[in-house]
C-alpha cells in the first residue's frame, strides 16, 4: 500500500471506535486498532462475529454507522470503494474468481481505473488512446 503523505510515525491503515448497525443488530461495536507499515494484523472471531463487516467498512463497501477509518493519516470513513482503492486500499474475495472465464492477466486488468475505454463515446473518438491505455494495462498486469 501506498503511504499517500502518511508521516512515519503514523499507522498507514486505523480504525478509531468504529461502529456498524443494521437496524436493531450491532455488526460491529467500537473497534480501533492500528496497522503500520509493515505490519501485518489479524482480524479472528466466530462466524458471525462482524469479520467480513469490518472488511467492507475498511474497503468502502459500507460506511460506518459511526466511528472514523483512517489511510496514510486521511479520514476515507465517506468515501467510496473505488476512491479508496485510487488511495491505494482494496480487498479480495474469498472466492478469487471474478470472471473464469478470462485468463489471469485479463482478470488482474479489471482492476485498472479510469481508463478511456470506460466511456462509450471514448471508443470511437479516441481508439487510439483506449488502445495505447490496454497495452499499458497489459503489461502492468504481466509484471505484477
Amino acid at each position: 500500500m501506498e503511504r499517500h503523505g502518511a508521516r512515519p510515525d503514523e499507522p498507514v491503515l486505523a480504525a478509531r471506535n468504529v461502529v456498524r448497525r443494521f437496524g436493531g443488530l450491532m455488526a460491529v461495536n467500537n473497534v480501533s486498532f492500528d496497522v503500520r507499515l509493515g505490519e501485518i494484523l489479524g482480524l479472528i472471531g466466530p462466524n458471525g462475529a462482524g469479520k467480513t463487516t469490518m472488511f467492507d467498512l475498511l474497503a468502502g463497501s459500507i460506511l460506518p454507522s459511526s466511528g472514523e477509518i483512517y489511510l496514510g493519516g486521511v479520514p476515507v470513513s465517506g468515501e467510496a470503494a473505488h476512491r479508496r482503492i485510487g488511495r491505494g486500499l482494496g480487498r479480495t474475495f474469498q472466492i478469487p474468481r471474478p470472471l473464469p472465464n478470462l485468463t489471469l492477466i485479463e482478470n488482474v486488468m479489471l482492476a485498472a481505473q479510469e481508463q478511456t475505454g470506460e466511456r462509450l463515446l471514448a471508443n470511437f473518438l479516441r481508439p487510439w488512446r483506449v488502445a495505447a491505455e490496454e497495452k499499458a494495462a497489459a503489461k502492468k498486469a504481466a509484471e505484477l
